[in-house]
């Protein structure tokens, strides 16, 4: 389904409306979008209606081309939650278990935080469920950048699953959440073992440094908040673990700061054109390491 959509987009070809009423299901398992428009205007489904947040909150138009892919994208992670549970999300009132009236299903996708997948199928991997949620994403920007991205997380997954490689743990630490999440992409994308974790501010990122001893973490360096970058360096260098994880910092480093992250055996790549390129060598290089035994990962958080 996603291959589909891709090849579509590729085409120009918007869908606008995913959902069970519009996409097929045949007996050998296959998926086919049912319905396409003949262009770049979004195509209405049965009900007429869009679902996107960003349509539902009236910050976009439904047929308005520049948000067709956005609004596909959400579609693709509200067939995802209907796959898994039989009904899309926020199409049930919770309290009564009827169909919710349509009015709260309008505000649950344009407000509300969506069901997640680990909930409803803790059986899936859960960096599965972590793309549906950010599918499911209310903003358009903080979306994957496209449906072949989706198709290429999706088959690193897979690929995953089937060889049984070693996982290896990889922390991006950015208070941008576009940037983060295209980092979230790059890592995942560079190992199809890589289990990546994402971190807004420098006391959430300490505190995954302390619960899962990351093997690779990247951090920006124009970090800010309670703890910035070269503190965060100090303290995970400070951690007592079985090996140190290989920190990288993103961006410009101040001169003064230069000797202190030297000290601290911190790596530095510039944020340029070459900084994909970057990042999925320093995730390939760090994956390529010996295993390693690591410390069992703690159920309980403080």
């Amino acid at each position: 389904l996603v291959t589909a959509v891709s090849r579509a987009h590729e085409s120009g070809i918007a869908i606008g409306d995913i959902s069970g009423s519009t996409v097929l299901c045949e007996r050998d398992g296959r998926m086919v979008l049912g319905r396409l428009s003949l262009g770049q205007v979004p195509a209405f489904g049965p009900l007429g209606q869009i679902l996107a947040p960003e349509v539902v909150r009236g910050e976009v138009e439904a047929h308005d081309p520049a948000a067709a892919e956005a609004i596909d994208l959400y579609g693709l992670g509200c067939i995802a939650i209907e796959m898994a549970r039989g009904t899309p999300p926020f199409a049930i009132d919770l309290g009564t278990g009827e169909p919710a009236p349509k009015e709260q299903e309008l505000s649950g996708h344009g407000h509300e935080p969506p069901p997640r997948l680990a909930d409803l199928r803790p059986d899936l991997p859960g960096e599965l469920s972590d793309l549906v949620e950010w599918l499911l994403a209310k903003q358009p920007a903080a979306r994957p950048p496209s449906a072949k991205e989706v198709g290429a997380q999706v088959d690193a997954i897979i690929e995953r699953i089937g060889t049984g490689t070693r996982s290896i743990r990889v922390l991006v630490v950015d208070d941008d959440t576009p940037r983060s999440r295209l980092g979230w992409s790059l890592a995942r994308r560079a190992h199809a073992s890589a289990i990546v974790e994402i971190a807004s501010e420098g006391t959430d990122a300490a505190h995954k440094l302390n619960r899962d001893s990351p093997d690779l973490v990247f951090i920006r360096a124009s970090l800010r908040g309670v703890m910035n970058a070269l503190e965060l360096c100090m303290y995970a260098r400070g951690l007592r673990v079985e090996q140190q994880a290989k920190l990288v910092i993103v961006g410009d480093i101040s001169e003064k700061d230069v000797p202190a992250f030297a000290a601290a055996d911190v790596s530095a790549i510039p944020d340029d054109s070459q900084l994909a390129e970057a990042m999925i060598a320093q995730v390939r290089a760090v994956a390529a390491d010996s295993p390693r035994r690591r410390k069992p990962r703690s159920t309980v958080s403080g």
